[in-house]
């Protein structure tokens, strides 16, 4: 972009002095340099105007990109911490079921019956 802005500073000032040689007159040879001069500072200009747009339309696309990683990222996140809570309730209901076990045979070995 810097070189860009450059560019168009330079194209802009050897305009004016273009301008000025034109009114007050100059020779044909310095004339063909300077219309030479600036078709090429106007191709310059025109080939880093095509790569800020070019190199715009990459940073749009990896943006895009990166988006929808992220969301398939987020989307694993999501799955994971669900498989997370899914353990955590197995785990919870294991330990459940040994309490109650626990209380059963404590229960019946106060009663006196054997199992």
């Amino acid at each position: 972009m810097k070189q860009f802005n450059v560019l168009k500073k330079y194209q802009c000032d050897y305009n004016d002095k273009l301008s000025y040689y034109v009114k007050y007159g100059m020779t044909g040879v310095k004339w063909k340099h300077y219309i030479e001069f600036i078709r090429i500072l106007d191709s310059a200009v025109e080939q880093q105007n095509k790569l800020i747009i070019e190199y715009d339309n990459r940073l749009k696309n990896f943006f895009s990109d990166w988006r929808r990683a992220n969301s398939n990222f987020k989307g694993w996140e999501c799955l994971e911490y669900k498989m997370l809570l899914r353990d955590l309730k197995r785990k919870t209901e294991l330990e459940e079921i040994n309490i109650d076990e626990f209380s059963k045979l404590k229960f019946f070995k106060n009663r006196g019956v054997k199992l």
